[in-house]
C-alpha cells in the first residue's frame, strides 16, 4: 500500500483529459501529455479572419474553387495565430474543446487570438 503522500500525487497524475484528437488546434496532442492546455471558440475566429470576411462580403460560395481556398487560408491564418498565443501564453496545446475529468476551468484564449488577428 502506499503513502497517503504517492496517493495524492497519483490522483494528480491520473487527472484525464476529455478531448476529440480533431479539436486539437496546435501544441501537444497526446491527452497523456496534457498539462496546461487553453480553448478557444474555433468558429468565432475563423469568422474573424479576413478570408471568412470576404467570402460574406463578396458573397464568394464556400464551396466554389475560391471560396475554399480562402476557407483553406483562414484555417490556417488561426492555427498560426493560436500557435504563437500558445507559445507567448505558454500553454501545451490550444484545444476546440476540452475539459478534465476533475471539472478544472480551463483558460479560453479566444479574446487573445483575435485581438492577434486583428493587428
Amino acid at each position: 500500500m502506499h503513502s497517503g503522500v504517492l496517493s495524492e500525487r497519483s490522483i494528480v497524475l491520473e487527472s484525464k483529459w476529455v478531448a476529440s484528437e480533431d479539436d486539437n488546434i496546435c501544441g501537444i496532442k497526446d491527452l497523456k501529455k496534457v498539462s496546461n492546455p487553453a480553448k478557444v471558440d474555433y468558429d468565432e475566429l475563423l469568422e474573424a479572419t479576413p478570408q471568412m470576411k470576404k467570402i460574406k462580403e463578396k458573397k464568394i460560395d464556400p464551396e466554389s474553387p475560391e471560396g475554399k481556398a480562402l476557407r483553406s487560408q483562414a484555417k490556417t491564418l488561426v492555427t498560426k495565430t493560436c500557435e504563437s498565443v500558445r507559445a507567448a501564453k505558454g500553454y501545451c496545446g490550444i484545444w476546440k474543446t476540452i475539459k478534465n475529468e476533475d471539472k478544472r476551468t480551463i483558460p479560453d484564449v479566444t479574446k487573445d487570438v483575435k485581438d492577434k488577428l486583428n493587428e
